[in-house]
């Protein structure tokens, strides 16, 4: 799958060719001696030929966004192959699912994308924010379609599909997709096309935004890395299970956004309970960042939780298996360095093959959506 921003220039090579010519000069003729004068032989210059050095190569930024404009068109056009010469030769796409933390490569991501191309003629993939620093990108957007045709051995349903997506990414040189990791929950997409348990909830399906898609880049160093270490801090409160340092991060009126979960949550107390809920679910459960992206009042962080499922999650039954799941969290910090907004993307059918549960897909049972765009920090 979502989404967004290659171009490199070449000059030929400039001919140039100089040419010199003689002339014939001739003496007087006097009545008793006629003297003649031989024209000297021509001289002729050999042509030269000047290199120009070849164009300077673009900067990465404007080479990133020319990729990223490529693989929109693709989507537009529903060209899987303009989508996939996006990326290198040697990338690695990564996503977690039912097959776990799963890499393929260039060649699966086109067949993936035509798949779904036929699958959903009118699927659009639009982003509504992202972030860049340097070789790196994270996307967040909303995939949305009609299901039309056959999808992964079911027949078309004739039911929409509307969730979030995060993607984060990293750029060769050249400006091509050189890794990407693609977190969404498998489990609302499939939930939308009314295939599995009815027992589980997922978000109700999200419409395509009409919005601009909000640009992030980065501005103050010294807060980014502020605001870095303090989403590390808190994500070792869980491993402590320290709820005082976990709530003393947030702000009073936070919003915690789990995509994998059919309603929002508002509100330190309310976030107090999820975090215990948690830790009744996996009393030793730890939360480790494997990549922090810090770009303005955000932090897009990648982390790997693990535990032991002794607890039972909601309509889950306890498994008593040990297992680990991967996880794209996207913070936003205001101007006092609180957490004013924390969303969280994953796959529960990753969490299904992590935790030995039963791996049932969820069918239609409602639930509340979200707001579109957190709310921008109190001045």
């Amino acid at each position: 799958m979502r989404n967004l921003l290659k171009a490199t220039g070449s000059i030929a090579l400039l001919l140039a060719a100089a040419c010199g010519g003689g002339s014939e000069n001739t003496s007087t003729n006097t009545p008793t001696t006629t003297t003649s004068a031989t024209a000297a032989p021509t001289a002729t210059t050999a042509p030269t030929t000047t290199a120009q050095a070849p164009a300077p190569k673009p900067p990465l930024a404007d080479l990133i966004k020319k990729t990223m404009a490529d693989f929109d068109a693709g989507v537009a056009a529903h060209d899987a192959a303009k989508c996939a010469s996006a990326y290198a030769t040697d990338t690695q796409f990564v996503q977690p699912g039912p097959m776990g933390w799963h890499t393929s490569g260039k060649d699966d991501v086109q067949k993936n994308l035509d798949m779904l191309f036929k699958a959903f003629p009118d699927l659009k993939i639009v982003a509504t924010r992202s972030w860049t620093k340097g070789n790196q990108m994270a996307v967040e957007g909303v995939m949305a379609g009609t299901n039309t045709g056959e999808f992964m051995g079911h027949p078309a349903t004739n039911k929409k599909i509307g969730h979030r997506f995060l993607s984060i990414m990293t750029f060769d040189d050249n400006g091509l997709i050189k890794t990407e990791h693609l977190y969404h929950d498998h489990a609302t997409m499939m939930g939308h096309l009314g295939h599995g348990d009815a027992k589980l909830k997922f978000r109700n399906v999200e419409a395509i935004p009409t919005t601009a898609m909000e640009q992030i880049s980065d501005t103050d160093n010294a807060r980014e890395a502020k605001n870095a270490d303090a989403a590390k801090a808190w994500f070792a409160t869980w491993e402590k299970k320290d709820d005082k340092a976990y709530t003393d991060a947030l702000a009073a009126d936070v919003t915690k956004a789990n995509y994998m979960n059919p309603a929002d949550i508002k509100g330190k107390d309310a976030a107090k309970k999820a975090f215990d809920e948690l830790h009744k679910t996996f009393p030793d459960v730890k939360v480790a960042p494997t990549s922090v992206l810090a770009i303005g009042d955000w932090v897009v962080a990648e982390v790997e939780m693990t535990g032991t499922m002794k607890g039972d999650l909601g309509s889950i039954k306890s498994t008593g298996k040990p297992g680990t799941v991967h996880l794209g969290e996207v913070l936003r910090f205001n101007k006092d360095g609180k957490i004013m907004w924390a969303s969280r993307f994953g796959s529960r059918m990753e969490w299904a093959t992590a935790f030995g549960i039963p791996p049932k897909m969820p069918a239609p049972a409602g639930g509340a959506g979200h707001p579109a765009t957190p709310p921008a920090p109190k001045k």
